[in-house]
Order: structure tokens, then C-alpha cells, then sequence
């Protein structure tokens, strides 16, 4: 299965069977730069920075359908101003989703007299979003890794950890009083309130039903975030978001979402149709200013390997406000890719797949082009010059006008800017190649008796004597 994506473009795409039926999920993932929404990192940045921000341990995406939509935060809480703080208030919303918890710098329960306290918390600068500081232990049917429950030595000293976070609206009084925990990170589907919808692995299962996944396993199971940070409604992809005391420089962070479509297309051996996608978990990296949006759609196959029947994947996004392209139009695009004639000439074009340009932006891009064809061409005509001169200096050869080389047509011109990009459509640039060629292998053709005609003779007035 081929998979022709702009630069731009992450994607995971992986199967799965379920009751008989084979589906293949793709999900197209864009990485936005959270200090200005509007940027899009390449796929190779992407990946860097978010390798950055959640370790060699963690992992972005799981690549199946999940129940609902969510929010996820990999990071850090963080003292504003970097001035040291004991306590405070961190929260992010993304439309009309809003979760705020409180952060307390670290404690330990503290015998006294009959009763046991918290002991005054900490300061600090900076606070890891892990789920080993947020409330609970073994027994808890949320988070496992957790910390604050009490128990008590034989000299009867405590020095279990409390937790660093909290509800904002829910405060810890007493070490009997358990709570829930809380986070904005991940939780491993080792959680109990994850494994309830892992379904049923029984003797029936594994005679009837493997190695399709359990007829009654739910796709809640692959949402890792918590409830309330879940939501049923779908997003459009240009909702507000804030991050609130969860950036190193900015204590409030605010933007909006980019406001992508994601198109995803498909060929197998009958057919050219779409896989339609949704925007289903948007992630915050704040640590390396990063966001990435991950898209989700899903297809049934005739095949539980869905490479024996689909030949090619094709993925593009457009902007919002703009109308969508029709499926014709990709599927034009991706007979480009396939044809030998002219694949070549788009190896590097992610134009035709990306959001179209504005007028402006398209009369400086030929402008840039114009520009550099005239700088090339001057460049050319100076040196042909320079040559001129020489060979009737060295050589006392005065070379014909009608030998000049002909200018180079802007059109098949490569500009700097387009360079740095990435997004060059070298289409023109074969077609001036192949002119040339045609006309060389023209020249090559002719009868020896044509071009000697068209060199000039030594009486020629081209030529000066040497006495």
C-alpha cells in the first residue's frame, strides 16, 4: 500500500477486526506551533519535538477509534515568573472544555500528638504532570501509580507522599478521606477505569472469536485521558484554546486551533473513494511550544490485510473557509503520483494538497520567480560575455549572435524560498529539460554537411587572422 501525504503530514494508519468485520484506520496527525497556530511544522519536526516533550517511554497515539473525543497535556505546571510558589491554580480549555486543577508543592503526613497533618508544602518552580504524584495506590480504580494513601510503620511514623494535585473545587482534609485523582496527562490502560471496556477473554473467545477483538470491548477503551476531559460533541478545528500556568514563559497562553479539514482518499482495485476523518484528540506539548491535532477515520475491507486490496492512500487538508475540494480533483492528483510520465515532476509538490493559496500570496511567489529568473539570466548573460571576450582575446574568435544562449523561462525557475520549503513543483523544470534535449537530440540528427555549413569558415569576417 503506497501513501503519497504532504511533508506537513504525520500518519498512523493500522487494522483491526471485530465481529467478522475488517477495518483499516487512518489517522492523519498535523503539528501546529502553539506560540502561532497558524505555522505547521513538517512531519520530521513534529515527531522531534514531541519525542522531546514525552520521553522514549511515552507514546502519542495508540492509532485506533476511541469512544470520544479528549484532550490530552504532556508537561509540566509552572510557577509564574519562575518565582518559587507552594500552591496554585492550573487549567487549559479548548472550546467550551474546561478543566482547572490545584498544584501543591510536596508533603508528607505528619504524626502530632493523636492526630496525623499534612505537613506545609514545598515550594517549587516547576511541577511534572505525572500520574505517581495524583491521588492512588493499588487499590484505586483509577489510577494505580498513585500516592497518598496512608499507612502506618510499626514506630508509627507516616511518611507517605501526598499528592501534588488536586481538584480545584475539592480540598484533602483528613488521611482517612480518600478523593479522586486527578491530571491532565494519560492514563495506562492498565487502569481500571480504562480495562472495563477491554471486553471478555474467555475459552469462548479464544475459540470463536480470536484474533478478532472481543465482540463486547468498547473503543472508550483507547480514550487515555479522564471523563472530564473527554467530549462528545466534534470539534470543527478552529476552536479557542488556553493554557493557564502550564508554559515556562507564558502564564496564559491563548490561541486558536488552526482550523484544518483533513481529506483522505483511497484507490484499491475497483474504486477511488474517501475515508471521511474528524478531528478527535488534540494534544498540548507546551514544553516544546508544540500542538498536534490527530484525525481519525476508519474503512471496512474485504481483507483482514487491508494491503492486499488497497493499492494506494492519498491525504491532503484544506482550510475551512474553504470550500472542499472535489474528489475528482485528488483523484487527478493521484493518478500524478502513479503515472511514470509524471510522477516525477511531483515527487516534491504538497501544493495540490494543502490549503490553497491566497492571490497575494501567489503574485509574490511569481514575483520571487520572476526575480530570480531575471537575476539568473543576468548572471548567464555576463558570463557569456565574459567568454566572448576571452575567446576573441586568446583565441581571436569573434562567436556569432546567433549562438547566444537562449534566457531562462521563469516558469522553470526554483527559487530560494521554494527551496527551503520543500513544496517545489519541478513539472516546469522537466518540461524546459525536455525541450532542450529534444533539440540537442535535433542537432545530433542533422546531416554532417548542415552543421558544418553553419560554422563559420576561416574567410568568414568572424575570424581574424593570426599573423
Amino acid at each position: 500500500m503506497r501513501v503519497f501525504k504532504p511533508k506537513n503530514f504525520g500518519v498512523l494508519h493500522r487494522t483491526y477486526s471485530k465481529e467478522g468485520k475488517h477495518k483499516l484506520v487512518v489517522s492523519p496527525l498535523v503539528f501546529f506551533d502553539l506560540k502561532n497556530p497558524a505555522s505547521i511544522f513538517n512531519e520530521t519536526t513534529g515527531w522531534s519535538l514531541t519525542k522531546k516533550s514525552m520521553g522514549l517511554e511515552e507514546y502519542l497515539d495508540e492509532g485506533m477509534p476511541k469512544g470520544r473525543n479528549e484532550v490530552l497535556i504532556f508537561g509540566k505546571v509552572h510557577a509564574p515568573g519562575e518565582l518559587p510558589v507552594s500552591d496554585l491554580e492550573a487549567s487549559f480549555s479548548v472550546g467550551r472544555l474546561q478543566k482547572k486543577i490545584r498544584v501543591i508543592g510536596d508533603r508528607v503526613w505528619q504524626k502530632k500528638f493523636l492526630r496525623k497533618r499534612a505537613s506545609k508544602p514545598a515550594s517549587f518552580l516547576s511541577m511534572p504532570l505525572q500520574w505517581e504524584r495524583a491521588w492512588g495506590g493499588p487499590n484505586d480504580p483509577i489510577n494505580l501509580n498513585g500516592t497518598g494513601m496512608m499507612t502506618e510503620d510499626r514506630d508509627g511514623s507516616i511518611n507517605v507522599s501526598l499528592p501534588n494535585f488536586e481538584y480545584a473545587d475539592r480540598n484533602f482534609f483528613t488521611p482517612k478521606k480518600t478523593q479522586a485523582p486527578v491530571g491532565f496527562g494519560p492514563l495506562d490502560i492498565s487502569s481500571p477505569s480504562r480495562k472495563i471496556f477491554a471486553g471478555t477473554y474467555d475459552g469462548d473467545y479464544f475459540q470463536n472469536q480470536f484474533p478478532d477483538l472481543p465482540k463486547d470491548l468498547e473503543f472508550d477503551l483507547y480514550n487515555r485521558a479522564q471523563n472530564d476531559q473527554q467530549a462528545d460533541e466534534d470539534w470543527c478545528g478552529d476552536e479557542e484554546f488556553s493554557l493557564k500556568n502550564l508554559h515556562r514563559e507564558s502564564p496564559l497562553l491563548k490561541g486558536t486551533l488552526p482550523g484544518l479539514r483533513t481529506r483522505c482518499f483511497l484507490e484499491d482495485n475497483s474504486k477511488f473513494s474517501e475515508i471521511i476523518m474528524k478531528l478527535e484528540t488534540i494534544v498540548f506539548l507546551p514544553e516544546s511550544d508544540l500542538g498536534v491535532l490527530i484525525y481519525r477515520g476508519e474503512v471496512e475491507t474485504k481483507d483482514r490485510y487491508p494491503s492486499n486490496q488497497i493499492e494506494s492512500l492519498l491525504l491532503a487538508y484544506e482550510h475551512i473557509l474553504d470550500a472542499p475540494r472535489g474528489s475528482i480533483y485528488y483523484e487527478n492528483a493521484l493518478r500524478d503520483r502513479t503515472n511514470p510520465e509524471t510522477a516525477l515532476g511531483c515527487i516534491m509538490r504538497d501544493s495540490d494538497l494543502s490549503p490553497k493559496k491566497s492571490p497575494e500570496a501567489l503574485l509574490l511567489e511569481k514575483n520571487a520567480q520572476s526575480d530570480e529568473a531575471d537575476r539568473v539570466n543576468k548572471s548567464l548573460s555576463d558570463n557569456w560575455e565574459i567568454y566572448k571576450k576571452e575567446m576573441r582575446k586568446k583565441n581571436k574568435i569573434v562567436i556569432p549572435d546567433n549562438l547566444t544562449p537562449s534566457l531562462v523561462n521563469p516558469e522553470s525557475v526554483i527559487t530560494p524560498a521554494a527551496l527551503n520549503s520543500s513544496d517545489l513543483d519541478l513539472t516546469p523544470l522537466l518540461e524546459e529539460s525536455n525541450k532542450s534535449l529534444q533539440v540537442a537530440n535535433e542537432y545530433l540528427n542533422e546531416p554532417i554537411k548542415e552543421k558544418l555549413a553553419s560554422v563559420p569558415s576561416f574567410e568568414s569576417e568572424n575570424w581574424v587572422s593570426v599573423l
